[in-house]
């Protein structure tokens, strides 16, 4: 035990020995004075120099494993990256983790790069208005990321515009990933705004898609069966696979969070809302104004 403790000991004063020399922090006659015993799995060491004020230097199992592990953590992300451009899946899971994280101002992560969500949010705003104003309507489809960018978009139109708008969202991650975290900026209560806004004697303009198989996005206004008995008709349960018939040419795999666009329920709802949409125009109200 004796030699033992005496080898380590030998080994670390070479390395303190060799630390002090590369840093500059101590020359070879400074004093290294131990703090704590052989025992301690965390050692501190004072060094005293011939001139200068005097320094602590700790040496420890974990501050040797976290010097490593950022190494390897820092080879790993490389490696992510790398397989990012050609790994299908990976790329999927990577973006959608970025736009998530960098879609909310900077207070929510000062660490990140800079927000995007404002811009993007404030770019259909903007185009949503100039096409409305030259007489058109729109209808504002989102998937996933999207959905969330669409619906925060219609908050923000004017009545006029919100008069000529439909909204079609899938794969939505509202209820699951932004209200319980963003809640200031998405929740139930500006989710009825913007559905009563899209409401009108003609029915609602607002269609929302979502899978039971999908693991990120969901209803817009909860779960049916969540003692929730005002659960507009905003949201659609679209059918995973979309057909349990087997036969040739067609795939029983579950499509989860992909692959809305080219759902029968999405190009259903779709027609649907395009339809109402340009009835409103064909049919003005009164003195020739647009259906409320």
């Amino acid at each position: 035990m004796t030699e033992q403790r005496t080898a380590d000991g030998v080994e670390l004063r070479e390395r303190i020995d060799l630390y002090l020399r590369d840093s500059g922090l101590g020359g070879p006659s400074a004093r290294v004075v131990p703090l704590t015993g052989d025992a301690s799995d965390r050692r501190y060491f004072r060094i005293i120099p011939v001139d200068g004020p005097s320094i602590v230097l700790a040496s420890s199992v974990a501050a040797q494993l976290g010097t490593w592990s950022i190494g390897l953590l820092s080879i790993f992300f490389v490696y992510l990256v790398v397989r990012t451009g050609a790994t299908t899946p990976v790329r999927r899971v990577i973006s959608t983790i970025w736009a998530l994280v960098t879609f909310w101002p900077r207070a929510t992560h000062p660490f990140a790069a800079p927000a995007h969500g404002p811009r993007a949010v404030a770019d259909v705003v903007s185009r949503v208005t100039r096409l409305t104003a030259s007489g058109s309507c729109v209808l504002i489809a989102g998937h996933s990321h999207g959905a969330l960018i669409a619906t925060i978009a219609v908050s923000y139109l004017p009545e006029e515009v919100v008069a000529r708008t439909g909204l079609l969202t899938s794969a939505s991650p509202a209820v699951r990933l932004i209200e319980p975290f963003f809640g200031a900026f998405l929740n139930r209560h500006k989710s009825d705004e913007i559905a009563a806004g899209l409401t009108g004697p003609d029915g609602l303009r607002w269609s929302n898609l979502y899978r039971l198989t999908d693991p990120l996005g969901g209803p817009a206004f909860g779960y049916a069966g969540d003692d929730q008995p005002d659960i507009r008709a905003v949201d659609r349960l679209v059918p995973d696979p979309p057909s349990t018939e087997i036969g040739p040419g067609l795939d029983p795999t579950p499509r989860g969070h992909n692959e809305y666009l080219h759902d029968r329920v999405f190009q259903e709802e779709h027609a649907r809302l395009v339809r109402m949409l340009a009835a409103r125009i064909e049919a003005p109200g009164p003195a020739g104004r647009l259906l409320p």
